[in-house]
C-alpha cells in the first residue's frame, strides 16, 4: 500500500512540476511576443477577428484593422485577409465587417482585401486561413491581433506550417497589459501544447 501511495505522490509532484514549467514558459512567450513588432515581407496580412456590432467593428477590432492597414501601406504585403464568423442573430460576420471597414476607412483596393467568414476561436480561424493559403501557395504570413494574443497566435500558426510574424498596435484598445487577459493567454498556450501532445488538436 505504501508503494502505491509513494507512486501516486511521485506522479502528482511530477505533474505539478511539469505544469509549473509549462506555465512559466508560456508566460515568458506571452510577455516576449507582446513586444515583438519586427516584420518582413509576407504573402498576406491576416487580421484576427474580434467583436462587431451590426457591421461596425468594436474598438478592439478597429485597432487591429488600423494596425493591419498601416502594415499594408508600409509595403509588407499587398494582400490583406480578415477572418472571423458571427454569433447567432448577427447581421454580418467579423470578417465582412472588417473588410468593409478597411475599404471605406482606409481606401484599400477591394480586390486586395479578402474576407473569410469562418472561425469561432483562434485555432479555427487559423485553420480557415490555411485553406486559402494552400490554394494560393502562401507560406509567409503576418498576423495582426492584440499584443497579449500574439504569442498564442504565433504558436498555433507555426504548428500549422506557417512561417509567421505577429504584430499589434502600440496604443489603444487591446494594446495595454491586462492581468486577466495575460492569464488567459498563458493558460491557452499550455492547453494547446497539451492538446497537441495528446493528439486532441
Amino acid at each position: 500500500m505504501k508503494r502505491v501511495f509513494d507512486l501516486v505522490k511521485t506522479l502528482t509532484l511530477a505533474s505539478l512540476a511539469t505544469g509549473l514549467v509549462l506555465c512559466v514558459a508560456s508566460a515568458f512567450l506571452v510577455l516576449r511576443d507582446s513586444n515583438v513588432r519586427s516584420l518582413e515581407k509576407a504573402d498576406a496580412i491576416v487580421v484576427l477577428g474580434a467583436a462587431q456590432y451590426a457591421g461596425t467593428p468594436s474598438p478592439v477590432l478597429k485597432n487591429r484593422l488600423d494596425t493591419a492597414a498601416r502594415v499594408q501601406k508600409a509595403g509588407f504585403s499587398e494582400v490583406l485577409v480578415t477572418v472571423g464568423s458571427n454569433l447567432p442573430g448577427d447581421e454580418t460576420t467579423e470578417a465582412v465587417a472588417g473588410r468593409q471597414y478597411l475599404i471605406e476607412k482606409h481606401n484599400l483596393d477591394p480586390m486586395q482585401v479578402i474576407a473569410i467568414s469562418e472561425g469561432e476561436d483562434t485555432l479555427s480561424s487559423l485553420k480557415a486561413v490555411r485553406t486559402l493559403a494552400q490554394e494560393n501557395s502562401w507560406d509567409r504570413l503576418i498576423f495582426v491581433s492584440d499584443s497579449l494574443h500574439s504569442a498564442r497566435v504565433k504558436t498555433m500558426a507555426e504548428s500549422l506550417g506557417y512561417l509567421s510574424y505577429t504584430t499589434s498596435a502600440t496604443s489603444g484598445p487591446g494594446s495595454s497589459f491586462d492581468v486577466t487577459y495575460f492569464a488567459k493567454e498563458t493558460v491557452g498556450i499550455v492547453y494547446f501544447w497539451v492538446s497537441r501532445l495528446s493528439g486532441a488538436v
